[in-house]
C-alpha cells in the first residue's frame, strides 16, 4: 500500500447535495415531486440524467377587507452536480428557459415555467442534463468508460425517487443511502430508491466494473508465475507504464531482495479510480493475489506495490516494517533501472504528527487532515528507518535477514544448523536478525528513536543487558558456541531466564578452563565431548556441567600417577619394576581420558601407581633370590641393572648369553650410589674374572649337557 501524493481526498466520491433554494417566500411554498433517472451510457462516455418534476403551488391567497393577495411561482430551483452539462427543460414539448449559477459545492439550476403558477396550480416538466465522464487523471471524479463507471447521484424536490440504470454486464457497488437492486428485461442492473423525503442529505456513490471489457496483457517473466495487467481501454498510457515497470521491476526486485518471486499463482494488477482507494495510491491484497494501482502515473507507486509481493504480513507482522521496506526497495530498484521518480518523503522525529511506529494503526479511510498527517508521517518515518538500515547493511546483508525470515530460523546462531522458530516475525525478531545475523550497529538506536513506545523501552534495556552478557559468553567460549539452552530465551526475549542460563554456561566454561590448565602438564587437552555436550544443551546446562566436573576429577588420578612415575626411585624399586611398563599404563589412561572414557581413564591411572607400590616388595624378593645363588645387584648410572653371581674360585667362568637392557624403562639412579661397570674396548673379547661375570638377568638353572661333568679347562660353553 502507498499513500496518494496529492492533496487529501474527501470520503467517498463527493458529498451530499445542499438544500435547493426556494422559488419564492410564501407560507405554503412550492411543493415539488421529482423522479430522477440516471442512465449510464459508456459508449458515449456520459450519464444522462432525466428528472420528471411536478410542481404545485401550496401558498394560499390572503384576503383582507379590501384586498386579496395572491402568491405565485414562475420558476423552481434545483441543486445539481457542478459537472452537469447541457442543462435543459421541457413541458409538454415546450422548451423552458433554464439558468445555471455556480454555488459552493453545487450548481443551482433555475427552471422558468413560462407562466405564473398560482395557488393550487401545478406544472409538469422534465429537467435533463448530462454528467460527462472525464478522462483518466482528470480532476473530475466522474468516469464513464467502457469498462468502468464512477459517478454520484442526488435526489431532487420535496419528495423524490431515484433510478440508476447500468448496461448489461456491469457489476455495481454503491455507497451512501440504501437502494434496491433489480435486473430489468434488457439485462440491465437497476438500482432504485423511492419515497425519499430527506432529499437534502440523500446521495449514492456508485462505481461499476465490466471486467470483460478491460484490456488484458499477460506477462510471463523468467522464473515466476504469470502477471496479468488489466487496464481501462481508454488509458493506453497507464497500461504501457505498468507493463514496462513490472517487466523490468520484478526481476530487479528479485535480485536486490535476494529472494525468488514469492507469489504462487497468477497475480492480477488492475487500474483503479483514485478516489476508490480512499486516500491511498495503491493496495496489495495477498489473499486474492491482486494489486490495485491508481490511474495516476507514478513509477514509485507501481514498484512499491509490486514489492509488497515480498513485503507483506507473510514476512513481517507490523505494517511499518513492510511499508518502509517497500518504499526503500522500490527506490533502490528504480535507481538501478535508471527510471525517473519522485523519491519518498523522509521524516523528523520532532514532526508535529510524530508517533512511535508501533502505534501506527492499520490503513483506514483518510477523511480529514489529522488522518492524512498521521498517514504521511507513518510512511515517511518507516522509510526513514528502513533506508538507514539498507544504507548501512547493503542489499547483501539485508538479504541474509530476509533469508532467515523466510526460513524461520533463530537469530542467535550456534554450532549446529540454525534451529527453526515459530510465530510471526515481529519487530523484536527483526531487531535480533538485523543485529545477530546482519551485524547492524545502529538498529537498536533506530528502534529506540522511531519504533518503540516509551512503555516498552524497558524491554530494550533488559535486552541490552542480556546481549552484553551474551557477548561476554561468546568471547569466553573462545570458539565454543552458546548452546540452544541460552540462545532460545535470548530469541524469545525472556531475559531473566537467559541471564540465568548464561551464568550456568559461564560456570561450565570456567570448569573447562580448569580442565585445560590441569591437563596441559600431562600433555593433554580438554576432551572434545565436553564441547559437544556444551553446544548441544537444549534446555539447561546440567549435562555439560556434570561432565566437566567428572573430567576435572578424572585428572587427579592421572596427575598423581604421572608425579609418581617421575619421582626418584630406590634401587629395590627399580629392580621390582624391571620387566614392567608403568609408563605405558599411564599412556593408556591418557588415551582413555582424551576419548572421554573417564571411568576407564581413572582405572588405568591406578595401574602404574599399583606397580610402583608393589615394586619395592618385588625388588626385595628378587634381590633375596639372587643372594641365595651368590648374585649381587649393581645399578649403573644409565639405569641398567646387573646381577653378579659369585662362584667358587676353582670353577671356570661360564659366560651367560647377552640380554639387551632397555634403560629407558626405569628412571636413572644417581651414579654416586654405585660405581659404573667400565666399558670393554671394541674388538677384543672381554676379560672375564673367575670371580665375577655380569648378567643382565638370572639365567634359569640347568644341568650341563654332559650330565654335570665339569668341562675341561680352557674351553667355554
Amino acid at each position: 500500500m502507498s499513500l496518494v501524493a496529492s492533496a487529501l481526498l474527501a470520503l467517498g466520491l463527493l458529498v451530499a447535495p445542499p438544500v435547493a433554494p426556494p422559488a419564492a417566500a410564501a407560507s405554503g411554498g412550492l411543493y415539488t415531486k421529482a423522479d430522477a433517472t440516471y442512465a449510464v451510457d459508456p459508449t458515449n462516455h456520459v450519464v444522462h440524467v432525466s428528472v420528471a418534476v411536478v410542481a404545485i403551488n401550496r401558498t394560499s391567497n390572503k384576503t383582507s377587507a379590501t384586498t386579496i393577495t395572491r402568491y405565485y411561482y414562475d420558476r423552481a430551483g434545483f441543486g445539481i452536480q457542478p459537472e452537469a452539462e447541457d442543462v435543459r427543460a421541457t413541458s409538454r414539448g415546450r422548451a423552458l428557459s433554464v439558468s445555471v449559477r455556480p454555488r459552493s459545492g453545487f450548481d443551482e439550476a433555475q427552471v422558468m415555467f413560462g407562466r405564473s403558477l398560482f395557488y393550487r396550480q401545478s406544472i409538469s416538466f422534465r429537467m435533463e442534463y448530462d454528467l460527462p465522464g472525464k478522462p483518466p487523471r482528470s480532476p473530475s471524479n466522474i468516469r464513464v468508460l467502457s469498462a468502468f463507471v464512477s459517478f454520484y447521484a442526488w435526489s431532487f424536490g420535496d419528495l423524490g425517487s431515484v433510478r440508476i440504470a447500468l448496461p448489461a454486464g456491469f457489476v455495481p457497488s454503491e455507497l451512501g443511502s440504501p437502494m434496491r437492486r433489480t435486473t430489468d428485461s434488457r439485462g440491465r442492473v437497476v438500482l432504485s430508491a423511492s419515497g425519499i423525503t430527506n432529499v437534502s442529505t440523500w446521495y449514492a456513490d456508485l462505481t461499476a466494473d465490466l471486467e470483460s471489457a478491460l484490456t488484458s496483457i499477460r506477462l510471463q517473466l523468467p522464473d515466476s508465475e504469470p502477471i496479468v495487467v488489466r487496464a481501462w481501454p481508454e488509458d493506453a498510457a497507464w497500461q504501457r507504464q505498468v507493463v514496462d515497470l513490472l517487466t523490468r521491476g520484478a526481476p530487479e526486485l528479485e535480485k536486490v531482495i535476494g529472494q525468488p518471486w514469492p507469489v504462487n499463482g497468477t497475480l492480477d494488477v488492475r487500474e483503479i479510480h483514485t478516489p476508490l482507494l480512499e486516500g491511498y495510491a495503491g493496495f496489495f491484497r495477498p489473499d486474492i493475489r491482486l494489486i490495485e494501482v491508481s490511474e495516476n502515473l507514478d513509477p514509485l507507486v507501481i514498484v512499491h506495490e509490486l514489492s509488497h509481493a515480498w513485503f507483506n504480513a507473510d514476512w513481517y507482522a507490523e505494517r511499518w516494517v513492510n511499508e518502509g521496506l517497500a518504499d526503500s526497495y522500490a527506490s533502490l530498484a528504480l535507481t538501478d533501472l535508471a527510471t525517473t521518480y519522485e523519491p519518498p518523503d523522509t521524516a523528523q522525529r520532532t514532526d508535529a504528527a510524530a508517533f512511535p511506529l508501533l502505534s501506527w494503526p492499520p490503513p483506514g479511510r483518510i477523511v480529514d487532515k489529522a488522518t492524512q498527517a498521521r498517514e504521511r508521517y507513518g510512511y515517511a518515518a518507516s522509510y526513514t528507518v528502513m533506508k538507514a538500515l539498507l544504507d548501512e547493511l547493503g542489499p547483501d546483508r539485508m538479504g541474509q535477514v530476509f533469508a532467515a525470515t523466510v526460513d524461520h530460523t533463530i537469530p542467535y546462531r550456534g554450532a549446529p544448523a540454525p534451529e527453526k522458530v515459530t510465530g510471526d516475525t515481529d519487530w523484536r525478531r527483526l531487531l535480533d536478525l538485523l543485529e545477530q545475523v546482519a551485524g547492524s550497529k545502529q538498529a537498536t538506536q533506530l528502534f529506540r528513536a522511531w519504533v518503540v513506545p516509551s512503555a516498552e523501552i524497558g524491554a530494550l534495556d533488559d535486552r541490552d543487558s542480556a546481549r552484553k552478557a551474551y557477548a561476554d559468553l561468546v568471547a569466553a567460549g573462545a570458539g565454543w558456541q552458546p548452546p540452544f539452552a541460552v540462545r532460545s530465551p535470548m530469541a524469545g526475549w525472556t531475559f531473566d531466564a537467559a541471564q540465568k542460563r548464561i551464568a550456568d554456561a559461564r560456570g561450565v566454561l570456567a570448569t573447562r578452563d580448569q580442565i585445560a590448565a590441569a591437563a596441559a602438564p600431562l600433555g593433554l587437552a580438554v576432551p572434545a565431548d565436553l564441547k559437544t555436550a556444551y553446544e548441544a544443551s537444549l534446555t539447561d546446562l546440567g549435562s555439560p556441567r556434570d561432565l566437566a566436573n567428572r573430567e576435572l576429577a578424572a585428572l587427579g588420578p592421572l596427575r598423581e600417577a604421572s608425579d609418581a612415575l617421575a619421582a626418584d626411585r630406590d634401587p629395590l624399586v627399580v629392580l621390582g619394576l624391571f620387566g614392567s611398563e608403568p609408563a605405558r599404563e599411564l599412556d593408556a589412561a591418557k588415551a582413555a581420558f582424551t576419548a572421554g572414557h573417564l571411568d576407564e581413564a581413572v582405572a588405568d591411572a591406578a595401574a602404574p601407581k599399583a606397580s610402583l607400590a608393589d615394586a619395592a616388595r618385588l625388588g626385595r624378593e628378587r634381590a633375596a633370590a639372587a643372594g641365595g645363588v651368590g648374585v649381587a645387584l649393581v645399578v649403573v648410572s644409565g639405569g641398567g641393572v646387573f646381577l653378579i653371581r659369585r662362584r667358587r674360585r676353582r670353577q671356570r667362568a661360564i659366560l651367560a648369553p647377552e640380554v639387551a637392557v632397555t634403560p629407558a624403562v626405569m628412571p636413572p639412579v644417581a651414579s654416586a650410589a654405585v660405581p659404573a661397570v667400565p666399558a670393554v674396548p671394541a674388538g677384543e673379547p672381554p676379560a672375564v674374572s673367575e670371580e665375577t661375570r655380569p648378567y643382565a638377568t638370572l639365567p634359569p638353572h640347568s644341568e650341563p649337557a654332559d650330565g654335570g661333568r665339569e668341562q675341561p679347562e680352557g674351553r667355554e660353553s
